[in-house]
């Protein structure tokens, strides 16, 4: 028992020591040290990890506008090849009906009416003037033949 009243009284002793004022004061002074050291590491912290979010994310965004980028440059690409097929299409449709229609004519198996379809669809994608010349050649032929 005695070694229990021994400790309650070292506790005692340490504690009137403790909160002493000269104690008292030099923890405070320690500690408010401290307290303003860990504010100035933790705003250094801060200020570095506000830093590094800002480059990552900078870099993120320039690798963003880099794939936009591209990414418009493959669709204006991508624009102009179909532009390019369906012009193209349109040439060779264009032909075709050129290509039946004054042929029809030389063999003479197209009739009036069928002659005015196909000049009537190649006129309407463009159409040449010797290709009208010749329809209108092989109309006024028909009407002699009919007379």
């Amino acid at each position: 028992m005695n070694t229990i009243v021994q400790l309650f009284t070292d506790f005692g002793y340490f504690l009137g020591h403790l909160l002493s004022p000269g104690t008292f004061a030099i923890a405070t002074a320690v500690g408010g040290m401290l307290w303003r050291v860990i504010v100035i590491l933790r705003n250094q912290a801060e200020a570095r990890d506000a830093r590094l979010l800002k480059v990552i994310t900078d870099g993120q965004q320039r690798s963003v506008n880099a794939r936009e980028n591209q990414s418009l440059q493959i669709n204006k690409r991508l624009d102009i090849i179909v532009e390019d097929q369906a012009n193209h299409y349109r040439d060779l449709q264009m032909e075709i009906l050129r290509l039946q229609l004054l042929d029809g004519m030389d063999a003479k198996r197209l009739s009036e009416s069928e002659v005015m379809i196909f000049y009537d669809k190649y006129h309407a994608m463009g159409g040449n003037s010797f290709v009208t010349a010749q329809v209108h050649e092989y109309l006024e032929e028909l009407k002699k033949e009919e007379n």
